[in-house]
């Protein structure tokens, strides 16, 4: 009898053990994101956030930050791995000369 105990107690031990290893529970997953360095006139976050068509809560939670957070020109800060720039700057267009008023 002593050893029949003596094994459920074994048995019992190495479940607990077994169930603490990497078999229980899946390892964190890393968020995916990607680097995005911040450019003059690009304003705050939210515009940073609305660009790229994230919300800014999203763009906090990538970045570990606050609202009250500052960014900067030239910081890098990461954007989730599906935003996406939806407002592109516009580029500048040449214009034309003017043309001189007719002479009378």
């Amino acid at each position: 009898m002593k050893i029949r105990y003596l094994a459920y107690i074994a048995l019992v031990v190495t479940m607990a053990i077994w169930a603490d290893s990497a078999w229980s529970a899946p390892a964190p997953r890393k968020a995916v994101t990607h680097a995005y360095v911040v450019r003059a006139g690009d304003g705050g976050r939210w515009r940073i956030a609305h660009t790229h068509g994230i919300a800014m809560a999203q763009l906090l939670a990538a970045n570990h930050a606050t609202t009250t957070t500052p960014v900067r020109t030239g910081q890098t800060i990461q954007l989730p791995a599906w935003a996406h720039e939806t407002n592109k700057r516009a580029k500048p267009t040449a214009r034309k000369p003017a043309t001189p008023a007719a002479k009378r």
